[in-house]
């Protein structure tokens, strides 16, 4: 059946933030907006606009995207106002799009993507909420196995620089990346983060460094952050060296990389984290999906569950000779270069999207 013959001509994208931004924005860190940019284009190819949301009319849209349950908004009037002003001080959409869907009748139009774990978007794995969407896209494997649950993996940008390596004599020890974040989770992993950076901060001073977004906030950022409620702390972190734009500027520079992710033990949940310093011939010290070996080769990277406390993963670290080392190196190149990578990149996320939506009909 031909798109004309739907008479939709729209595919909205509605998140908590800027779609425009989030998903679209050519010149992103890490180009990380790849993926999304290549399924807008195959999108467009097929004779659709997928675009973000704003006054779009619903009875011209084929299908209504929604990046994450907090993209829905809330029922309650407190939650739904402060909702509403986030999005306006983000300049994003405040259409309550669920409401209006379920208004309209053209509830089987709508698919939830469900990118953030419990301990970043508890609602993701809400039942009532997956009630209201025929189609939902999971990395999570114990969820994609019935009809309206679909697998997908986090998307890697099939383009990537070509990173020139230095000398094993010549990279720093440990280097971490990560935004300063909390949670309330039992299984969140931001409290594990920031106990590494303050254990090899001060036991490595001139061979660990941490970069990211949010750490050692001033006082306005602070406060800002407060009032949002924020749990950020007033501390100081003296390994701070500032954002990071592309993490292929950082991660050579140093032989191991901190790898954790937002949330412990959530199957299927491996982001792009890992797959960055394997790019970058870093060795990953990998922390979160329980079932990481089944995606990504063993070799290539250190397993931080086998340590019982940084004191042991730091002696290990340190102990690494440079044949050892390059063993790792070589055993992420070879990962990359097989066929276990492939769910991970942009192209393999677009067919299966498209796929799954009708579009290729």
């Amino acid at each position: 059946m031909s798109m004309r013959s739907f008479g939709r001509r729209y595919i909205l994208n509605h998140m908590y933030g800027s779609a425009e931004r989030t998903l679209f924005d050519p010149n992103a860190r890490d180009n990380c907006t790849e993926p999304y940019i290549r399924l807008r284009h195959r999108c467009a190819e097929l004779g659709y606009t997928f675009e973000a949301t704003r006054d779009q009319p619903l009875e011209e849209c084929r299908w209504l995207l929604f990046w994450d349950a907090s993209s829905i908004t809330p029922s309650g009037f407190r939650t739904r106002f402060a909702h509403n002003m986030k999005n306006r001080i983000r300049r994003s959409s405040t259409r309550d799009l669920l409401g209006e869907a379920k208004k309209a009748g053209v509830g089987d139009r709508l698919a939830l993507f469900i990118f953030e774990p419990p301990a970043v978007c508890p609602t993701n794995f809400d039942p009532a909420v997956h009630e209201e969407f025929p189609v939902i896209f999971t990395a999570d494997p114990t969820l994609a196995a019935g009809r309206k649950y679909h697998r997908i993996y986090f998307p890697n940008p099939m383009s990537y620089p070509r990173v020139e390596p230095l000398p094993f004599s010549q990279k720093k020890l440990l280097v971490d990346i990560s935004g300063y974040k909390f949670s309330s989770h039992e299984r969140e992993l931001f409290t594990e983060r920031r106990r590494a950076v303050r254990f090899f901060e001060q036991r490595w001073p001139s061979d660990f460094d941490l970069y990211g977004e949010g750490w050692n906030p001033g006082y306005r950022s602070y406060m800002f952050r407060r009032l949002r409620g924020s749990s950020i702390r007033r501390e100081f972190y003296p390994s701070y060296r500032g954002p990071v734009r592309h993490k292929w500027d950082v991660y050579p520079k140093y032989k191991f990389a901190m790898c954790y992710e937002n949330m412990l033990d959530q199957p299927g949940y491996v982001t792009l984290k890992i797959f960055d310093c394997l790019r970058c011939g870093c060795v990953p010290i990998y922390l979160g999906a329980p079932d990481i070996a089944d995606y990504v080769d063993k070799e290539a990277f250190v397993d931080r569950r086998k340590f019982s406390s940084n004191e042991e993963l730091g002696a290990y670290i340190a102990s690494v000779s440079e044949q050892e080392y390059e063993a790792f190196v070589d055993a992420g190149r070879a990962y990359l270069h097989g066929g276990r990578f492939r769910p991970f990149l942009a192209d393999t996320f677009v067919d299966t999207v498209t796929a799954v939506l009708g579009l290729e009909r």
